[in-house]
């Protein structure tokens, strides 16, 4: 029986360092914002990029934004909130109105990804961001634009 060669189904490792160095950033800003403590967001951001390193080359590198906030926000570090690193219009809502806010205005996804990452509808994910909306300091429109701007900055 014939021996077959090995497949080689890895992308290449530039494309994977390019994305992560795209992303490393904005996934720490994510974290930090989401759970309010600089260490625990080193300890889910670092655990995130390994698993993603692993498992990367299996997946289409069209799945590779969506795979790695999924797994980012299924860390338990990022479940627990401290609110020193929290920024002061987020300190209101909970772990779940506050990650698709995060996904949304760090991470820049839409809807139907918000709804996918978080494994959730998308009505259920347009009915919490428009809560978390509302529960932002008044004015909302301005508070939300403020946060925006904060968050960039920080990336």
């Amino acid at each position: 029986m014939p021996i077959a060669a090995p497949v080689d189904t890895a992308a290449p490792v530039p494309a994977l360092d390019a994305f992560l160095k795209g992303v490393e950033r904005r996934a720490w800003v994510l974290a930090h914002a989401q759970c309010g403590d600089a260490r625990a967001a080193e300890i889910a951001l670092a655990a995130t990029l390994m698993r993603f390193r692993h498992g990367a080359p299996d997946w289409p590198m069209a799945q590779w934004p969506l795979r790695l906030w999924t797994l980012l926000l299924a860390r338990p570090e990022l479940r627990r909130t401290g609110e020193a690193g929290v920024p002061e219009a987020l300190r209101r809502l909970s772990g779940g109105p506050r990650a698709m806010l995060l996904l949304r205005l760090v991470a820049g996804l839409d809807e139907a990804a918000m709804a996918e990452v978080l494994a959730v509808s998308p009505a259920a994910v347009r009915m919490s961001l428009a809560r978390a909306v509302q529960s932002l300091p008044e004015p909302a429109d301005a508070s939300l634009a403020t946060l925006h701007e904060a968050l960039r900055e920080r990336v």
